[in-house]
């Protein structure tokens, strides 16, 4: 088994005048490895998290079984074509299954 990742963070700020405004943001990314599981992990939390505008916030988890079964958890990216989802971000859990025959995609 095979892991690796990261973690940063990102902080700014500036003082005008009588007017501050500072911005935090941590990040980690983790992955691991083994010939029949793949898990990627991603965290994203701002201090710019605010209840009356979009979620700065990010998070997900995916777990692939050999490309035959797939869990997204949290932020996805998911993709049914040019006349329904494609590539917008979805918070939820996603669950795709390709088997020999059929064709299983659940948001």
């Amino acid at each position: 088994m095979t892991f690796n990742g990261r973690l940063w963070n990102d902080y700014s700020g500036s003082d005008v005048d009588n007017s501050s405004l500072h911005s935090n943001t941590t990040n980690l990314h983790f992955n691991a490895y083994y010939d029949w599981i793949d898990i990627k992990a991603k965290f994203k939390k701002s201090s710019q998290e605010n209840k009356f505008d979009q979620a700065k916030d990010r998070y997900s988890l995916d777990i692939n079984l050999n490309d035959l079964f797939r869990i997204n958890l949290g932020d996805f990216y998911p993709n049914f074509g040019n006349f329904m989802i494609k590539g917008n971000r979805v918070r939820g859990i996603g669950i795709q299954l390709n088997a020999e025959k059929f064709r299983f995609k659940f948001i």
